[in-house]
């Protein structure tokens, strides 16, 4: 089963799992993608979302926002 519409490229209403944070040309990537919510397993010295200074997801000039959550083994 496809979990786009054939044709369609945007994420909007996905979520996305990763075991590191991205840098900031995937963070970026990640907006240009109208992605939902990012779950994330770790930061990373040079991440651009939740270890960095940057904290892209955030920023009011960009015409799309997602939210950002770090997960810890249980």
């Amino acid at each position: 089963a496809e979990l786009l519409p054939k044709g369609h490229y945007l994420c909007t209403g996905l979520d996305l799992y990763l075991f590191h944070e991205p840098d900031m040309m995937a963070s970026m990537a990640l907006v240009h993608s109208r992605i939902r919510r990012v779950l994330i397993g770790s930061p990373r010295k040079d991440g651009a979302l939740i270890s960095g200074e940057h904290h892209l997801h955030a920023l009011r000039a960009l015409n799309h926002h997602y939210r950002v959550f770090q997960v810890s083994r249980v």
